[in-house]
């Protein structure tokens, strides 16, 4: 059977595969293109990101700026929604009635269909996830995106929620991994940076919420800091430190060692 598409895609006589995917509803086709990668942009401006459970990233960047990712609005809700569907859904009778098929080879068929009720309740759960999945792959793109527009090289921490992290409950580690979007946005960054010519980095983030962001200190607190301190003061050099902007500061300083790249000023103002 043939389908005509909705619209022309560039470059399909190079498609190297194709695969029918079904996400909810929605049947997709996903075309494979053969094509060539941009060459690596030289490094102008580069952004240090720090994930954590607080708010999705704090960024510092050698322009100076430091802003805050929040986390995607709304999330909570709709994964309410969802879980609320899930047990509306489970408790109606899922065998509702036994159906007979007759088939070409005059063999009998039976299999259960659902009840009506069941079948209501299971469509609109589909239409829920299929939003949550869309807003959140939205939300992804748009914010790789933009990155890679405003900077030439992007590192994140390599931070992710883990049952047990000191300080947490098992109700808010299961919020936290149920809700977090860290492990997709990593991988969406270094596609989209890839495709636009530019560089984005995972690094080793340890101890960069401890130790002091001061180029003449570097004291590291002995012992860690609870989740719940979102400020703390260095004992050693007496500077007062935003938690998530000190650990960015820390993993701009080391993407920039390892590039061999210095901040010409304390206020990272450019490379």
């Amino acid at each position: 059977m043939d389908i005509p598409l909705a619209e022309r895609v560039p470059g399909l006589d190079t498609a190297r595969n194709l695969r029918i995917v079904k996400e909810g509803q929605t049947y997709f086709a996903v075309v494979t293109l053969r094509r060539s990668m941009p060459e690596p942009k030289p490094i102008r401006k580069a952004v240090a990101l720090d994930p954590n459970h607080k708010n999705f990233a704090y960024g510092v960047g050698t322009d100076g700026k430091a802003f805050e990712i929040q986390n995607l609005g709304g999330l909570r809700e709709t994964d309410k929604r969802i879980d609320k569907l899930k047990s509306r859904r489970d408790r109606r009778q899922r065998r509702s009635r036994l159906v007979e098929v007759v088939r070409q080879d005059q063999s009998v068929g039976r299999h259960w269909e659902p009840s009506r009720r069941w079948n209501r309740i299971n469509q609109a759960l589909k239409r829920a996830e299929q939003k949550r999945r869309d807003q959140t792959k939205h939300f992804l793109f748009s914010g790789s995106n933009k990155l890679c527009k405003n900077y030439d090289l992007i590192g994140v921490g390599d931070y992710a929620p883990a049952q047990g992290d000191a300080g947490l409950g098992k109700k808010a580690n299961r919020a936290m991994q149920n809700r977090s979007l860290l492990g997709r946005f990593k991988s969406i960054l270094l596609w989209v940076a890839r495709r636009s010519g530019k560089s984005a980095e995972v690094f080793d983030e340890t101890r960069t919420t401890r130790t002091c962001s001061e180029p003449d200190c570097g004291h590291i607190v002995q012992g860690g800091i609870q989740p719940n301190i979102r400020e703390w003061t260095c004992v050693q050099c007496g500077t007062t430190h935003i938690r998530d902007e000190n650990a960015a500061k820390n993993i701009l300083v080391r993407m920039l060692r390892i590039r061999s790249l210095t901040p010409r000023t304390h206020a990272f103002s450019g490379i």
